[in-house]
């Protein structure tokens, strides 16, 4: 049977796209898995300094030595948890949004007891959703707001529309206008307006972006009725 030319250069061409987009994979596979070794490595050598420092009573900067340590453990989980594939075929499950946000609340608190952290929502509220995609989202907004901020407010909304909204409001020091279109942006760091005394990379924001945006939502940034910055993430409602 006769076959067009056009027709035999379109499949050519679809194919070499294929197999383009299978090295480009598997490149970044590769990386993740060094990345991740590297990680693993690092940790454990990390946990092995932790250990001798607590040996050591006599130095005045053992403090100092332990928040460089701690500050590179931050990274590595951070330049990870940014490498990681966003899996949207992962299983989803339905889920109570007040039961799921308090658990949220009880692990930030580990980390920031001097912060208060409320929340409003309906207790019948039950979502179909990746519970590992919603807790990656959650937990980057909940820990950038309680590391400048002394209270958080957790509000859970729903419209006709079919829309899932949850704000996350503070009282920190807020985002200069100029630089809200920069705040999702890989390694981004305020430091002008926002103080250091927790390490980061700059990567929790952009990577909660990129696994809202597969997720069929988006994140947007205002400001707060507090003072600060309110986090709206708009997801669609998918009832559980």
């Amino acid at each position: 049977r006769f076959k067009p030319e056009g027709a035999v250069e379109i499949r050519v061409a679809g194919n070499a796209v294929l197999k383009m987009k299978k090295r480009i994979d598997n490149q970044l596979k590769d990386q993740t898995y060094f990345l991740a070794g590297i990680s693993h490595d690092l940790g454990t050598i990390i946990t092995r300094m932790k250990l001798q420092l607590e040996l050591i009573t006599n130095l005045s900067d053992i403090k100092d030595i332990k928040n460089d340590i701690n500050a590179m453990q931050v990274l590595l989980n951070e330049y990870l948890e940014y490498t990681k594939n966003i899996d949207t075929s992962e299983k989803v499950k339905s889920i109570n949004i007040k039961k799921f946000l308090g658990n949220l609340i009880i692990d930030s608190k580990k980390n920031f007891p001097r912060t208060t952290i409320n929340i409003k929502c309906n207790y019948k509220i039950n979502i179909i959703y990746s519970e590992t995609n919603l807790y990656r989202v959650f937990s980057n907004i909940l820990n950038n707001a309680c590391k400048f901020a002394k209270e958080v407010s957790i509000e859970v909304q729903i419209t006709n529309k079919n829309k899932l909204f949850i704000n996350f409001e503070d009282n920190g020091p807020g985002v200069p206008e100029k630089m809200k279109n920069k705040i999702f942006r890989p390694f981004f760091k305020l430091d002008s307006s926002r103080n250091l005394n927790y390490p980061g990379s700059g990567l929790g924001l952009s990577i909660a972006k990129d696994i809202v945006a597969k997720m069929g939502g988006s994140i947007n940034l205002t400001e707060s009725k507090k003072g600060g910055c309110c986090f709206s993430v708009v997801l669609p409602y998918k009832i559980g």
